[in-house]
């Protein structure tokens, strides 16, 4: 079936946010859409075949629906759930505040149980999925992975072979900053940076994201193995240039903080379990924790306080915890303390909206309160 039968339903589900329909799927960035969701798209999406919603969720109410639905959960179980028009809809997602998920990614989630269902020998279910259309609402490297995976779920060479495995680490160098296994390297960082070229070119317009399912990310493969029997010159010439220029970014970050520093803009609070930077520009958080990484000595919380580009004196607060520190119960005392910051997030990453200024005495009495023990809002 063509897309255009389905094209004027999502249309009117999205309300006049921006999007992308193809055969493969539909992706409308969160950002662009003005507070409607993609349930109805979704919807529309599923009265025409199946549907996979990978690493987001509408809301955390469907975590009954997802692949590991509660702790202890058998990902070989998992059928997906069927639709009103007698469609499945596929969601597999790791921001549920489930402890089960709370160290792992959509990729290898994904990557788990479709080895599960060829160990069950469900091909029913391994073809259902890998026809199914996505419905996406970002790009970075997990998302194009996993969904990714769930188009090659028919091929038993790519789900039993290394390069699923490389990409599920690639996913939790993304997601978690944890660096790849020695095992799975150099492939792992390869497929890391240049899903986060990728996901640059699609936002800017460069690319769009069903041309990374369907003709650069199959590229992957002949690109790290040197396969040139396989291999298209031109899209793996992009991937190279992709990740040599994310190599070379943030290694100017790595110094840019460095040099923030020296100069007294990272400092550490509460007996070194806090590291405050007030940076300049605005870098990404999880820059801030690969620095942290490299140089051997990591906070509790680390605190990211950023001007916004064109703000007009906003300024933005990210929060980032290491070992395991859940960063949620501190969302209502941030809140009650800084009016509009609206803080909010999961237990590992957390962020306010922009605000004109920034309370710091409130911020760091809150983080030692939390990591005293001593909370309360």
């Amino acid at each position: 079936m063509t897309i255009e039968p389905i094209y004027d339903d999502v249309r009117r589900a999205l309300d006049g946010a921006f999007f992308e329909l193809s055969e493969l799927g539909l992706y409308c960035h969160r950002n662009g859409r003005k507070g409607t969701t993609l349930k109805p798209a979704e919807a529309a999406m599923a009265a025409y075949g199946p549907v996979r919603a990978f690493d987001f969720a509408h809301a955390q109410a469907d975590v009954g629906e997802n692949a590991v639905p509660r702790d202890g959960a058998d990902i070989g179980d998992y059928e997906g759930i069927v639709g009103p028009a007698g469609h499945r809809v596929f969601r597999v997602d790791h921001h549920y505040p489930l402890a089960s998920l709370g160290a792992t990614s959509s990729t290898p989630l994904v990557l788990q149980w479709v080895r599960e269902l060829w160990r069950r020998g469900r091909r029913d279910l391994l073809a259902e999925l890998a026809g199914s259309r996505y419905v996406a609402d970002h790009a970075d490297t997990d998302i194009l992975l996993s969904n990714y995976v769930a188009i090659e779920a028919l091929n038993g060479e790519f789900i039993h072979g290394p390069l699923g495995a490389w990409m599920s680490a690639a996913a939790l160098r993304n997601d978690y900053v944890v660096l790849p296994a020695p095992h799975h390297e150099p492939q792992a960082s390869r497929i890391f940076y240049a899903c986060v070229g990728l996901e640059a070119a699609i936002l800017d317009g460069n690319t769009t994201f069903a041309e990374a399912q369907g003709v650069i990310l199959p590229q992957l493969g002949p690109w790290l193995t040197g396969d040139g029997r396989r291999a298209d010159p031109q899209v793996t010439a992009r991937l190279a240039a992709w990740d040599e220029q994310m190599r070379l970014a943030e290694e100017r970050t790595m110094a840019r903080i460095g040099a923030w520093e020296r100069t007294g803009r990272l400092t550490w609070q509460h007996d070194g379990r806090v590291a405050l930077l007030e940076a300049e520009e605005k870098i990404d958080n999880a820059d801030l924790f690969l620095y942290f990484v490299r140089k051997g000595r990591t906070p509790r919380v680390q605190v990211l306080v950023f001007p916004e580009a064109g703000g007009a004196g906003l300024w933005t607060i990210k929060l980032r915890s290491h070992g395991g520190f859940d960063l949620q119960p501190l969302f209502a005392p941030l809140n009650a303390r800084m009016p509009g910051a609206a803080f909010g997030g999961r237990a590992a990453a957390a962020g306010s909206r922009p605000i004109a200024s920034v309370d710091r005495s409130a911020l760091l009495q809150v983080l030692g309160a939390g990591l005293d023990g001593s909370l309360s809002t």
